[in-house]
This record gives C-alpha cells, structure tokens and sequence, in this order.
C-alpha cells in the first residue's frame, strides 16, 4: 500500500482524522474553527488545516501559569476571576 499523499480529505475524512463525527466537523467548518474550500461543490478540508486547529485547540487548553484554568479560577466569595 502506497502512503496517502493526499493534501486534501473529505469532510468525513477529516472527521475521521480527528476522531469527530460529520455533524461537529461541519460545525468546526462553519465556525471557521477548521478552514476548508470549496472545489466546485465538493467541500475539502486541507491537512494542515487539520493539523493548525489541533496546534491551536492544544495552546487553547493548556493550563495558566498559576495551574488553574479559567474555569477552576474562584475568588474566595465564590465568583469567578
């Protein structure tokens, strides 16, 4: 079997590569979470579209310095930071 040169997938193989389903890929694409283009009517997704939205959703979710994330930040009265 020949390695995949492909530099574009499919919607669903894309999906795939990111272990999603078709439904949330579409809505990474709409979002312009992920970018795609259009090739006539098909709808194709780069690799290294795929390969910039993991990047970016990793330094995303990566903890502050402090080790408290965003969400666990509380004031001592209960509110949010």
């Amino acid at each position: 079997m020949e390695p995949d040169d492909r530099i574009l997938l499919t919607v669903v193989e894309a999906a795939r590569r990111l272990g999603v389903g078709r439904s949330l890929m579409y809505e990474l694409l709409g979002s312009g979470q992920v970018e795609s283009i259009h090739i006539g009517r098909l709808h194709k997704v780069p690799i290294d579209a795929l390969e910039t939205f993991v990047a970016r959703t990793r330094a995303d979710s990566r903890p502050s310095s402090t080790g408290a994330t965003a969400s666990t930040q509380r004031r001592a009265d209960g509110t949010d930071r």
